[in-house]
């Protein structure tokens, strides 16, 4: 069963390979240009004089469509990774590790939370919004919500 949507009026090409046009009123932008997108910090397990132990999201926190908070660990962060890598409401999650490409959105389930290598977030400029950029990963969930059923 696939779905049928209406076709628009024009299209425009967009120089993509893997999405060769648009309909004619859409954007197309490189994503650093309406977002920040951040890899997470190599473990370390030192603690440095300065540094803060804070609570940090890996891969295996990163679930589809939702953060897994029953194993959180710690690690220390120096001031400049405090401020880069603390997560805030609406990053997209993104994992690098496990499953690769599992995403979720961040909705402050903890008060503070950093994130590890294996876990990219990607803040979005004000104007634009996660969840809308979250449907991108909805093909890969519906298959594997479908193979897991």
């Amino acid at each position: 069963m696939t779905a049928q949507h209406p076709r628009y009026p024009s299209y425009k090409k967009t120089g993509l390979d893997w999405l060769p046009q648009v309909p004619e009123h859409w954007e197309v932008k490189r994503l650093k240009y309406i977002a920040s997108p951040v890899l997470g910090k190599m473990l370390t397990s030192n603690e440095e004089k300065g540094y803060s132990l804070k609570p940090y999201l890996r891969a295996q926190n990163i679930n589809w469509l939702v953060t897994n908070m029953g194993d959180v660990k710690e690690m220390y962060f120096s001031g400049d990774e405090l401020k880069k890598l603390r997560l805030q409401k609406d990053d997209l999650l993104v994992s690098e590790g496990g499953e690769v490409g599992r995403t979720a959105i961040w909705k402050e389930e903890l008060k503070e939370c950093y994130i590890q290598n294996s876990v990219h977030k990607i803040s979005f400029s004000p104007a634009y919004h996660s969840r809308y950029y979250l449907y991108l990963f909805l093909p890969t969930v519906k298959s594997v919500i479908l193979m897991q059923s």
